[in-house]
């Protein structure tokens, strides 16, 4: 995740200059590096899901493991959203709310009200949950 985290935050700051830039061959270069990075993103994005669907998220898998892996779903579909546009700004909060809920509805199914307080990704996923709640809706 953290390559796409780093994209995304090229992609901010390109976005930044873009609003602050006036010269006209600066903005075209700029908006091409722009369609580099989301295309990077996307790539990465759906190599991730792929990787994670088919080979990390198997029945057999613990339950810690799979809450981590909904979560890094979930964050991804959550930095995918801030990129996109319309219909896909609304169907990637959609599957990112359904990620966290889908690890809460686990937590709370395998009795880890304990836990949810107390592991670290726990705690981030809690926090995300209700940034992205207050956030969007």
């Amino acid at each position: 995740m953290n390559i796409i985290e780093k994209r995304f935050q090229s992609w901010i700051r390109l976005n930044r200059i873009l609003v602050k830039t006036d010269h006209f061959k600066k903005r075209q270069s700029i908006k091409i590096y722009i369609k580099i990075i989301l295309n990077e993103i996307n790539l990465y994005s759906k190599n991730i899901f792929l990787l994670i669907n088919k080979y990390l998220l198997k029945p057999s898998i613990s339950v810690h493991l799979r809450i981590f892996y909904l979560k890094i779903q979930g964050d991804i579909h959550f930095l995918l959203s801030q990129t996109s546009i319309s219909e896909k700004k609304l169907e990637h909060m959609h599957s990112s709310l359904n990620f966290y809920n889908q690890s809460l509805e686990i937590c709370y199914h395998h009795a880890f009200y304990q836990l949810l307080l107390s592991i670290t990704y726990n705690k981030a996923l809690v926090l995300q949950f209700l940034f992205f709640f207050f956030l969007f809706i």
